[in-house]
This record gives C-alpha cells, structure tokens and sequence, in this order.
C-alpha cells in the first residue's frame, strides 16, 4: 500500500493534469445548467494547478519521497 503512495505522489502531475481537466469539463457542464456545483469544480481544478506548481517548484520528482516519510512520521 505504501509503494502505491510514493508511486502515485511521485508521479503527480501525469495523473493531475488530466483530472484538473476532467474537473474544467464538468465544471462547463454544470454552468450550463446554471447550476453552483462549477465553482466547486473550478475551485478543485485551481487547487490541483496550485498543487502541481508547488511540485514543480519545490521539485517533487526529487523530494516527493522524504516528504511522504515525514508525513507518516508526523502522523505515527
């Protein structure tokens, strides 16, 4: 369970990128049905491109690793 986890936050942005668009898509669906669930879903893609610049910045394909370790210990 844990080599998913380092797996999938490793990778982060080959999984984030498409579902911010899965996200900007729904979120155009919704305002066409005039409805508030958009800016929930505009809100997610903007988290998730936040996110992704952080990776970027802060270099997760490099620390992605240790951040996650001392996540665990913090909570264990």
């Amino acid at each position: 369970m844990l080599h998913l986890l380092f797996t999938l936050v490793r990778i982060y942005p080959a999984w984030a990128v498409p579902i911010a668009f899965i996200f900007f898509e729904l979120g155009i669906y919704y305002r066409r049905k005039n409805s508030s669930m958009q800016y929930y879903l505009w809100g997610l893609v903007g988290l998730q491109i936040f996110l992704l610049l952080l990776w970027v910045i802060f270099r997760g394909d490099l620390n992605s690793d240790r951040w996650i370790r001392s996540l665990l210990d913090a909570f264990s």
